[in-house]
């Protein structure tokens, strides 16, 4: 009888996590991260290219920054969105000619706005 309890309890926490691992497999297929609230992507170009192209991608997109920063090796532009949600893109080295890009949206972060900004900073690169 406990060991039937227990497989009950355990199997649908095996299912839930399978489920996260097939997510997260999917994400990485795309070349987006979410982690923790945040998506990050690597961009094959230096710091300098990527916060340009992301400063013109957010201006496609009408949405103004309120702070902007950056130097060689790091960036960041801080914004208000329209349903007042705070945005913060961070961009940094990576390697020799490559950044990563981090947008987090909000407290816990929004995976569809953030997949939307990454597609307008795709097509200014």
């Amino acid at each position: 009888m406990k060991r039937a309890t227990l497989i009950l309890v355990i199997l649908p926490l095996v299912v839930s996590l399978s489920g996260c691992i097939a997510a997260a497999v999917a994400a990485g297929a795309t070349g987006v991260y979410y982690i923790k609230g945040a998506a990050e992507k690597t961009y094959p170009y230096d710091v300098e290219k990527v916060y340009n192209a992301t400063l013109a991608a957010l201006a496609d997109a009408d949405i103004q920054a309120y702070q902007k920063s950056a130097d060689a090796t790091v960036a960041k532009i801080e914004a208000t969105l329209a349903d007042g949600k705070r945005l913060i893109i961070d961009v940094e080295t990576a390697a020799t000619g490559m950044s990563k890009v981090r947008i987090r949206i909000g407290t816990f972060g929004d995976k569809d706005r953030s997949q939307y900004i990454f597609s307008k900073i795709d097509k200014r690169l």
